[in-house]
């Protein structure tokens, strides 16, 4: 059974039982775990990079030789993207490989921190 079927069965199951007694229970079950989390990050820039590119899931799919299933199952994180996926994607959508690394995304928004905190000094 994949992993984010058994978090919402979990959830499901847990909503009958206790369903006034602890909201933050169902919520805290449907959110990512850290490696989830990372898939996630990486579905939602998929996606966001073929928004950018005014593709549809079936348009993309059939450039890269698969079916539409292949990019909703990868930008709704249900299928795990391998390194050639990602390649072939990122050429597809003319985006550099960094866009869809986290640690890109991380590194943009520590140096905003720094200049925000700069900003504030200068007052």
């Amino acid at each position: 059974m994949p992993k984010s079927k058994a978090i919402v069965d979990r959830a499901a199951f847990l909503a009958s039982k206790q369903r006034s007694s602890n909201r933050y229970t169902f919520s805290r079950l449907l959110t990512p775990e850290p490696m989830d989390r990372r898939r996630y990050l990486l579905g939602r820039r998929l996606k966001k990079a073929r928004i950018a590119a005014k593709l549809s899931q079936g348009e993309a799919g059939k450039l890269l030789g698969q079916d539409q299933t292949f990019i909703s199952k990868l930008e709704s994180s249900v299928r795990y993207a391998e390194f050639l996926d990602i390649e072939n994607l990122a050429a597809l959508y003319n985006k550099p490989l960094e866009f869809f690394s986290t640690k890109s995304t991380r590194a943009k928004r520590n140096k905003k921190k720094q200049i925000d905190h700069s900003r504030r000094r200068m007052r």
